[in-house]
């Protein structure tokens, strides 16, 4: 599923690459005067532009939104991690009753007392 996932990410990266290097080049074009000044596309080309952040003067707010994001990611993973491991122990937990009846927990956390 991850290698799906990296597959589909770095198809993206490159069509994104793609598609930046042929606004550069129209750009450059226009600058050297081998093509006619298309405003409705200037105006397209900056509003894309301006939805980009700075990097020079926001870097330090960057750092800090990927920092936020990338720790709530591992939180959630940690979650998830934490959920698998306790339903494992629950089963084992109810597979343990199964085979030692009136042992210890008895039964407490049986899948039929918790549904």
């Amino acid at each position: 599923a991850q290698s799906a996932l990296y597959e589909s990410l770095d198809s993206s990266l490159n069509t994104l690459t793609q598609r930046i290097n042929t606004m550069v080049t129209y750009l450059e074009k226009i600058q050297q005067n081998q093509l006619p000044i298309d405003y409705a596309i200037l105006r397209d080309v900056a509003a894309i532009a301006d939805k980009l952040p700075n990097f020079d003067s926001d870097s330090h707010l960057l750092h800090a939104d990927l920092s936020c994001d990338y720790n709530d990611a591992l939180t959630i993973s940690y979650l998830a991690a934490l959920t698998k491991q306790a339903s494992a122990l629950f089963d084992l937990t109810d597979k343990f009753n199964v085979i030692q009846p009136g042992s210890v927990g008895g039964g407490i956390h049986s899948s039929s007392k918790l549904a």
